[in-house]
């Protein structure tokens, strides 16, 4: 019965865990994405009904259809689709090349030779008066196929109609993967010819060169893989994720980001990863404003304010999230916030695990109910300096202290105290065995021997057996013991 009552448990948890994951977090990650990446989100792309009229720089093309609507002393309409060529015949004006030609352009070119051949009716300089008022409009445009490879959700040729077919709206219909770029977007033409565009370009000067605007049959967009990105916070008009270049630096990244405020001071953090596999992992420096320095991919630059001090600013967070490092210090910010910017929890993520620490010392924090039961008193307010380490599971069990060979020992579900210790050798003469502890990976301390329902208790995943000795050195802090498995623990 007990056994059965575990499994519900362990079930119960590891759903409550996906439903963190898969429900508060993810829900929350959209406001950490590079900037500019929701431009792309394929769940809330137009129609292409919803894309407006003609624009006057649209190029025509073979299978679009003109509509030519002359009333007054005539009553003329025409329906006058491109033909392969890009020519279309008007009844007494004759044949038209229109192919390539914008749509200002086109009307311009017809309007003319219609005045030729009814020069009594209509007025060229001003089409709308005169005795037969002239209206040219376009009609259906044709289809055009392009295709679209790289770090796209939808791999493949992609349909739309000639007047919607700009390249963010083809990269709308198709999606873009998270590590893709936005600023080197390659566009290949059936001349051989290749493009690239620049997302920032356009949001940030709203440059949208023809190329782009109105792409072709045939053509290919390739997006590939980004190279770096930056997150500035702090003193900023504009704080966030930025792509950047391969070649631009500290100075590129503040004016993308709008520029620093009036109230930045001269000083500038740094946040920068030095190794992957250790928790230890992030180094701080600190320059001055107009220091042009290099800039390495998942860099935190925090830009000083007037209300800053020489204290730490900023928050940590190591480990499993989708965006670890140091953060900008936000007032009245909780737990599930601060996760939230750093994109949310990975896939690997132990939050059973978790660790907390504030002023440097370890607290014991329930991150999985500060994340599901975001109204409680787990999800209390960040302070400055406060540091989360997020790990993944551990699938080994240390035994230490008083045994034979403390080593660890493989995870098995559902398995007591008694089963490690034989695992490790056993315990040693001098061993402390009524005062056994379990060590959680989060800090959480539990008695192994003391009483008799908590006798033989089943271990959890990742946590550490200590085994104080009856005598000889002092008590050492769980700290401590976790660290070094041959010191005593009272």
């Amino acid at each position: 019965m007990k056994k059965i009552s575990l499994g519900i448990c362990i079930l119960m948890t590891l759903f409550a865990a996906s439903q963190i994951r898969c429900g508060d977090i993810a829900s929350e990650t959209k406001s950490e994405q590079i900037f500019g990446h929701d431009l792309f989100d394929s769940s809330v792309a137009q129609s292409d009904s919803a894309l407006g009229g003609v624009l006057p720089d649209y190029i025509l093309k073979p299978r679009d259809e003109v509509h030519v609507d002359i009333w007054g002393d005539l009553n003329l309409h025409y329906v006058l689709p491109l033909s392969a060529d890009g020519f279309i015949i008007i009844p007494e004006a004759g044949r038209i090349s229109l192919n390539g030609l914008t749509y200002a352009e086109a009307k311009r070119k017809i309007l003319h030779h219609l005045a030729c051949t009814y020069a009594f009716f209509i007025d060229v300089k001003n089409p709308g008066a005169g005795k037969a008022p002239v209206d040219i409009t376009l009609g259906k445009t044709a289809g055009i196929n392009v295709f679209v490879t790289g770090e796209v959700k939808k791999l493949g040729s992609i349909n739309t109609s000639g007047i919607s077919a700009s390249i963010i709206n083809i990269l709308r219909k198709s999606g873009i993967r998270n590590q893709a770029s936005i600023r080197r977007i390659e566009l290949k033409k059936l001349d051989g010819k290749v493009y690239i565009f620049d997302l920032y370009d356009f949001l940030l000067k709203g440059i949208m060169p023809l190329e782009f605007k109105y792409l072709n049959d045939g053509d290919i967009i390739f997006v590939r893989l980004r190279d770096k990105d930056v997150n500035i916070t702090g003193s900023i008009r504009r704080p966030g994720r930025y792509e950047l270049l391969p070649e631009e630096k500290l100075d590129d990244a503040i004016r993308i980001a709008g520029g620093v405020l009036s109230s930045a001071q001269k000083k500038i953090r740094i946040f920068r990863k030095t190794d992957v596999d250790s928790d230890n992992r992030i180094n701080e420096s600190n320059i001055k404003i107009g220091t042009n320095c290099e800039l390495k991919d998942q860099d935190v630059i925090n830009i000083f304010g007037s209300r800053d001090t020489d204290e730490k600013y900023y928050v940590t967070v190591l480990g499993e999230v989708k965006h670890p490092g140091n953060y900008a210090y936000l007032k009245y910010e909780k737990v599930n916030e601060l996760i939230a910017r750093c994109g949310g929890v990975s896939d690997d993520a132990f939050l059973d695990g978790a660790q907390f620490f504030r002023n440097d010392s370890l607290t014991i924090v329930d991150l999985p109910m500060a994340l599901r039961e975001t109204q409680s008193s787990c999800n209390f307010n960040i302070m400055p300096g406060d540091k989360i380490i997020i790990p993944r599971p551990n699938s080994f069990v240390m035994v230490k202290g008083a045994i034979i060979s403390p080593v660890g020992i493989a995870f098995e579900k559902g398995e007591k105290v008694d089963y490690y210790i034989k695992k490790a050798g056993g315990y040693k003469d001098d061993a402390d065995q009524a005062n056994v502890t379990i060590v959680c990976m989060n800090g959480t301390v539990k008695r192994g021997k003391a009483g008799f329902w908590s006798a033989n208790p089943v271990v959890p995943l990742g946590a550490t057996i200590v085994v104080p000795y009856l005598s000889g050195n002092p008590p050492v802090t769980v700290e401590e013991a976790m660290a070094n498995p041959n010191q005593s623990v009272k």
